[in-house]
């Protein structure tokens, strides 16, 4: 799938070299943004997706000596009214906004706290959206575009220092989760650990400063530095764990 992807991307990119004006991709996902990135291309490549905590992205292929913005837009999804309303998931917003027979590469990522959601769409669906999402999850909810995403809509991460006998990303796992000393790499060998949004398959892979790690079963966590060494020569080691 990723071959296909660089087909593309290189395409796009060859696209806007010869015709002089930006082009962009649909939202891509983590690892799409790493393939993405292995590419050598004929002009710059920059990535947006709303906010600068977004995920799935955009990428936006030229350098034409201006800008211009994402063709993207944000949808801030409402509560119709309070009475009756109940608590709705990630999944739901997300599987309303496909019901509306939308792609998921056009759909970025989404926001919610329960109540009051915020998605990034294709800037072409702005109306469609609009007009046409009155439900989600049994709720009537109102839709409007706005200008960004709240702060506080931000995935939210607390930094945890551990200490592991070496940089392996097993043993990392192992000491964050609180797992037993095999625990992480179980997790490996059962197809659950993904870094960068890429399949990760090595027990002794060692992370990168800013790398993003996700387990599936336990959430995500940002690999950030080595900042210490014990007198037994164990790493001290600070990761932000999200919540």
């Amino acid at each position: 799938m990723h071959e296909e992807l660089k087909k593309r991307i290189t395409e796009l990119a060859a696209r806007a070299e010869e015709r002089g004006y930006y082009i962009y991709t649909e939202f891509l996902s983590p690892s799409g943004i790493c393939a993405a990135e292995e590419l050598r291309l004929p002009v710059e490549r920059f990535a947006f997706g709303g906010a600068d905590f977004c995920e799935r992205k955009m990428l936006r292929f030229g350098s034409f000596g201006y800008d211009e913005p994402f063709p993207l837009s944000i949808i801030k999804i409402s509560p119709a009214g309070e009475k009756f309303f109940k608590a709705m998931t990630h999944r739901d917003y997300l599987g309303a906004l496909m019901s509306l027979g939308i792609e998921r590469d056009r759909v970025g990522d989404v926001f919610t706290d329960g109540k009051t959601a915020y998605a990034v769409i294709a800037s072409s669906l702005t109306e469609h959206v609009v007009s046409g999402l009155d439900r989600v999850g049994g709720n009537s909810v109102r839709c409007s575009v706005v200008s960004e995403i709240p702060l506080e809509y931000a995935p939210k991460a607390e930094s945890v220092r551990v200490s592991v006998a070496s940089l392996r990303l097993d043993a990392l796992l192992s000491r964050v989760y609180g797992l037993s000393r095999d625990g992480g790499a179980e997790l490996i060998r059962a197809g659950s650990v993904f870094v960068n949004g890429r399949l990760c398959e090595s027990a002794g892979y060692t992370p990168k400063e800013g790398e993003t790690i996700t387990v599936r079963g336990y959430g995500k966590l940002q690999y950030c530095e080595i900042n210490g060494t014990s007198s037994k020569g164990r790493l001290f080691v600070t990761v932000k764990r999200y919540k």
